[in-house]
């Protein structure tokens, strides 16, 4: 009898060896998922947004956020993320965002907030009558448009892709006074100035219609 029963033990655990769900449970652990939500700053769910995930400088992954402004992405077990961009409908009325350097090996949990240009232009009226504004802020939204244009690079040029569709994002975080005012406020208006002409020239030189009016004198990132 013991043998018997050992047998049939010895039977079973063969069989859930070979079992789908067992294999299913096994390929599963090799997917790494990538999700979260994407809003305004007052918490508004964005829809829409294009989330990407590049991987050796291509796109491994895509997808819209949902209504809830909810995302999910699968991607293989591996190596690091190179990046995971975020691309609103429409450019004009909300700027862009990136998380560089993520790992490949965890699942993992992204919320962001999507500034519409009208946040900037308010810091920057600020610096424009009073000191010791922070204006950081202005900054890091130009590195994300600048991170987004390089990693796009290699991408055919079409809407979705074209430097320029950030040109009417940045006029609009401009502050007409801001020539007038205090030095620093001044130089951020300049800046932005450049800036324009940085995705235009940028847009150019991959392929997109120059702009006949405007003069293009450096292909680099302006220098804040």
């Amino acid at each position: 009898m013991n043998q018997a029963r050992i047998l049939s033990v010895a039977l079973a655990m063969a069989l859930l060896c070979e079992s789908p769900a067992i294999v299913f449970s096994k390929n599963e652990t090799k997917i790494v998922r990538i999700e979260g939500h994407v809003a305004t700053a007052d918490d508004t769910p964005l829809m829409d947004v294009t989330v990407r995930i590049w991987r050796a400088g291509k796109v491994s992954d895509q997808v819209l956020t949902d209504g809830t402004g909810h995302f999910a992405l699968t991607l293989e077990k591996g190596v690091h993320v190179d990046a995971l961009t975020f691309d609103p409908p429409d450019t004009r009325f909300y700027g862009p965002a990136f998380v560089d350097n993520l790992s490949g090996k965890h699942d993992q949990q992204i919320n962001l907030v999507l500034f519409d240009p009208q946040h900037f232009k308010s810091i920057l009226r600020r610096a424009t009558d009073k000191s010791n504004v922070d204006l950081s802020p202005i900054r890091r939204q130009l590195s994300a448009i600048t991170r987004i244009v390089e990693i796009e690079n290699g991408m055919a040029l079409n809407s979705d892709s074209d430097p320029l569709r950030y040109r009417q994002y940045v006029h609009r975080m401009r502050s007409d006074d801001a020539m007038f005012g205090r030095d620093e406020a001044a130089e951020t208006d300049g800046y932005l100035e450049a800036f324009e002409t940085y995705l235009e020239r940028q847009s150019q030189l991959r392929g997109g219609k120059p702009d006949e009016k405007r003069e293009y004198p450096s292909s680099t990132t302006p220098e804040f």
